[in-house]
């Protein structure tokens, strides 16, 4: 998942589903289905409540290649950029409730309600790094509120699900920008110099941004069902302030003036689909699944400098406007690979889960940087529900991520003059590392009413 949705989609959130290589798509078994697919809300009994959340340590590494771009021609070489968020993580939490009508004479229908947000991972690096013209830090957050309804049909047991979200979209990142100064007036020797970076800092909200999920799950076979989802995209106008900071060198030459800014952002559309098998004697289930998330719609990322103007002190001094700013992250539609199941360990008291999945990087290496760090990656997920007392239950997940490293040698990713947008030089080139480690935790019950 790429990184403006960084911090925002990981691998989905409840413990029941990522348990099982982030499956569970054909039946939850639980009122995560609220999020994963809400047709499968009519196979949960009565009335049950799941409340949880998730942990993610998340190591992210940039080596950035040596090259010539100082004033003197020689090789600059650069120490690593390493993810410096706090440990433990933030904690990010779920609430979802799901209700059939059984009781009521309507067996075939549900409802349910959820409030979660995708597992949040934060990334702080450096302010002086060689990473800062992609990221000096990215602290996103998502949340989300569904209202979801489901009804079956007799025929193949088809079921269709609907959940009507609003989303709330926070943008909270910093990053640098850099200039050499005005034509015919050099401020700074060299490209990249410290003294002549622009410290840039956005925090920007969105509420009430709809957005809904639509689902399904049909009955090939005994046994064998066949069930999916679709979250469609949508788009996000997160309005905020900026803060501009001058580098030393740049101090006495110009200032700001204002600081709203609006920010236009794409998000991706997600389909998913899974078949799953179940063995009833044998107390398993086993489900494969694909999934897939068109980024490539995300073809830009807009500030809009509204009414920001910077006045120059150079000379006459002069107030001119702060022409809006795009950034072109270059990302593609990407996919993953899921398998997962369970096993009834001990009936009515311990049900194992496991999984695996493969995820593919939504950038091409030539634009991979700190600010759209995505990379190959391979899972292996697994945890236990444990049944307690009065028909309650605790989950437990963990899982590792190891991303794929690259070592990229034709970045496309250049640093440009924010003055002159002339090409000072690349700043791509490197090595990209990462893993994730998770942990989840879920506690649910049911009640007959």
């Amino acid at each position: 998942t790429p990184a403006v949705a960084g911090g925002f989609w990981n691998v989905d959130q409840t413990p029941t589903g990522y348990a099982r290589g982030a499956t569970g798509f054909v039946e939850a078994g639980d009122p995560s289905a609220v999020y994963l697919n809400p047709a499968a809300l009519v196979a949960n009994p009565g009335f049950q409540w799941l409340i949880g959340g998730n942990m993610y340590w998340d190591e992210h590494t940039f080596e950035r290649a040596p090259d010539s771009i100082n004033e003197y021609g020689s090789e600059e070489k650069y120490s690593p950029s390493k993810n410096l968020a706090k440990t433990p993580p933030p904690f990010s939490p779920h609430l979802m409730f799901s209700y059939n009508f059984a009781e009521l004479g309507a067996e075939k229908f549900s409802m349910g309600l959820g409030i979660w947000g995708p597992p949040r991972s934060d990334h702080i690096y450096d302010e002086e790094g060689p990473q800062r013209y992609g990221s000096v830090y990215e602290l996103h957050m998502q949340i989300h509120y569904g209202l979801a309804f489901a009804y079956e049909f007799d025929w193949k047991k088809l079921r269709l699900g609907i959940t009507a979200v609003s989303v709330s979209q926070v943008i909270d990142a910093a990053l640098k920008l850099n200039t050499q100064g005005p034509e015919g007036v050099p401020l700074c020797p060299s490209p990249g110099d410290v003294a002549c970076d622009i410290f840039t800092e956005v925090k920007a909200e969105h509420h009430y941004i709809p957005n809904a999920i639509l689902g399904f799950s049909l009955e090939l076979f005994e046994n064998l069902t066949l069930g999916g989802s679709y979250q469609l995209p949508y788009d996000a106008s997160p309005e905020g302030k900026v803060k501009l900071q001058l580098g030393e060198n740049l101090a006495d030459a110009a200032s700001f003036e204002g600081d709203e800014v609006t920010v236009k952002v794409k998000m991706a559309p997600l389909v998913r689909f899974a078949l799953r098998y179940d063995d009833p004697e044998r107390g398993l289930d086993v489900e494969f699944a694909a999934v897939w998330e068109g980024w490539s719609r995300s073809d830009s990322i807009i500030f809009q400098t509204n009414n920001i103007q910077v006045v120059t002190k150079i000379g006459e001094e002069q107030t001119l406007p702060l022409e809006n700013i795009r950034l072109e992250p270059h990302w593609n539609d990407s996919f993953s690979l899921r398998l997962g199941g369970s096993y009834q360990a001990i009936e009515d008291l311990l049900l194992v889960r496991f999984g695996t999945f493969y995820d593919k990087a939504a950038v091409d290496d030539e634009y991979l940087h700190t600010g759209t760090f995505d990379l190959d990656k391979v899972a292996l997920t697994g945890g236990v529900r444990i049944e307690l007392p009065w028909d309650h239950w605790i989950d437990l997940t963990g899982g590792y991520s190891h991303w794929l490293s690259k070592t990229i040698t034709n970045s496309k990713v250049a640093l440009v003059d924010s003055l002159t947008q002339q090409e000072l030089g690349i700043v791509g080139n490197g090595t990209y590392k990462a893993s994730h480690i998770v942990f989840m935790l879920g506690i649910g019950g049911k009640l007959s009413i």
